[in-house]
């Protein structure tokens, strides 16, 4: 698998955004998690972060504002 799928959000009783659930295997699925978690278990401020494992993430990274 060259993706990883992670939900995020703030569960019910928090105030903190926490990690919600890591084994969606396409962003599809991952839609179909985030939707339950907000209407079933009232997880607020949801999003999917998605990880593409098949890229160098430092290519995403300014070193120039790293070291400023």
């Amino acid at each position: 698998m060259d993706k990883e799928f992670i939900i995020w959000g703030i569960p019910s009783g928090s105030d903190t955004e926490q990690l919600l659930y890591t084994k969606a295997t396409s962003h599809a699925s991952a839609k179909k998690v985030l939707a339950l978690l907000e209407k079933e278990h009232s997880v607020r401020n949801g999003r999917i972060q998605i990880l593409d494992l098949s890229r160098d993430p430092s290519a995403d990274w300014n070193s120039n504002l790293l070291t400023n």
